[in-house]
């Protein structure tokens, strides 16, 4: 779709598998892409400091102005039996807001003598008014620039997470139906 818009992506890659993806899907369909050669294993244990060096990188070519956007393209966790691919925009941020329409709250508990977990979705909180007499010592956009690093972390660990859940949840599928 991109190429047809006139867009040809960077990319950076996680993983073995985007690799194979490139070679097996993206060549041979013909579309064009500029592979910046950034490429970081995905990790056996995933970590804020792989998170960190990941987002780093990102955030460095947002910002040098070599793209206007940066999407991550993941498989998102559901279920054991179910994940699919996903498409995230990580920057620029909206005007909105920051929150994921997809956000859920998990609550483990017991039922029976078995752990169980309560998914609820969260709305969005409504923008409060800051009131007149709130000073900062810094402007505003110091207190972003200091908080974009660590809300990019944030959302690739969770997207590391729920890729690596997406993984290991079509192993056990694949190793359960072998055996059947």
């Amino acid at each position: 779709e991109l190429n047809a818009q006139g867009i040809v992506p960077k990319l950076i890659c996680i993983g073995k598998k985007s690799l194979i993806q490139l070679r097996t899907r993206w060549e041979v369909a013909g579309a064009k892409y500029n592979n910046t050669g950034i490429w970081f294993g995905m990790p056996d244990s995933i970590t804020s400091a792989t998170a960190s060096e990941i987002s780093d990188s990102i955030r460095n070519i947002f910002l040098s102005g070599d793209v206007d956007k940066v999407e991550i393209i993941y498989a998102k966790f559901f279920s054991l039996v179910k994940n699919e691919p996903t498409v995230r925009s990580m920057l620029p941020l909206t005007p909105t807001g920051i929150e994921d329409p997809e956000d859920e709250t998990f609550r483990v508990t017991t039922e029976y003598g078995k752990l169980k977990v309560e998914r609820e979705k969260v709305k969005a909180p409504k923008a409060r008014e800051i009131e007149n007499d709130v000073i900062f010592d810094q402007e505003p956009a110091v207190i972003l620039n200091s908080m974009l690093p660590l809300y990019l972390n944030s959302q690739l660990v969770s997207i590391l997470y729920d890729a690596q859940a997406s993984e290991l949840s079509s192993r056990m599928t694949a190793m359960k139906a072998a055996t059947d």
